[in-house]
């Protein structure tokens, strides 16, 4: 199977298992540069595709792209997916699986943390404006400081959060 006819598939099984369209966009932006790579090299079916090819293609996004461990740790997640799924649907084999044998790169994990002045300061601003603003999105923003600052979630996390998922009884 021809590579662009395995990646519209893939796009569309994707679609039909609803995933969101920022998901199935960041699929595609990785799939279409690998695309391209193979493209230079004159490799268009899926069968070509052997594990030298995904290590240039990592090489390549490492050297000429400049993409840094997680970037590229990513790009190859997302190639396993793919190669994972075309296996699934018996489009390659599993011997033939070219992401197969693959281990990501090694990342340094730095977690920059706030330490307490910030988390006052922070709260002390959000304090001032609400006191002198008492508009509503001047307590909403404060209510939303002390949700970040004292559960750790993230920011989409927060934004995401349904009413059913909210136990006030229990404080959870």
């Amino acid at each position: 199977m021809l590579l662009k006819f395995a990646i519209q598939d893939f796009k569309d099984d994707r679609e039909f298992k609803n995933l969101s369209s920022r998901t199935i966009g960041s699929y595609l932006l990785t799939l279409n540069e690998f695309q391209g790579f193979c493209s230079e090299r004159e490799l268009i079916d899926v069968n070509d595709i052997t594990p030298n090819i995904i290590k240039s293609y990592l090489l390549y996004c490492q050297k000429q792209r400049k993409n840094n461990p997680t970037t590229r740790n990513t790009k190859l997640h997302l190639l396993k997916i793919f190669f994972n799924y075309l296996q699934y649907q018996e489009i390659i084999e599993e011997k033939k699986n070219p992401t197969r044998k693959f281990a990501y790169a090694k990342e340094e994990i730095k977690i920059e943390v706030f330490n307490d002045q910030h988390i006052k300061q922070m709260l002390g601003y959000y304090r001032r404006l609400k006191q002198r603003d008492k508009q509503y999105y001047a307590y909403r923003d404060y209510a939303i400081m002390l949700v970040l600052l004292g559960t750790g979630c993230r920011s989409g996390e927060l934004c995401n959060l349904q009413w059913r998922e909210v136990d006030l009884v229990h404080r959870l």
